[in-house]
């Protein structure tokens, strides 16, 4: 009997700790859904603004340097 009372506290302190834990991690992630799409959509952004001058600079050092030479 004792045992039983035990093990079933137990197991109800258990699944309280799992239950509160993943309500947790879901109200995280639904409270960070904005600011992770607004920093995703902002990377896009400057990628586009910056990546040719970035190519370009990048292009000027691999042939200055002889960096990654070509494989044939």
């Amino acid at each position: 009997m004792v045992s039983a009372l035990v093990l079933g506290s137990q197991n109800g302190f258990v699944i309280g700790a799992i239950t509160a834990l993943v309500s947790n991690i879901f109200a995280y992630g639904v409270s960070s859904f904005f600011f992770d799409l607004a920093h995703g959509l902002s990377n896009v952004f400057f990628l586009g603004i910056f990546a040719p001058s970035w190519i370009q600079t990048i292009r000027r050092f691999k042939e200055k340097y002889g960096l990654f030479p070509e494989i044939s």
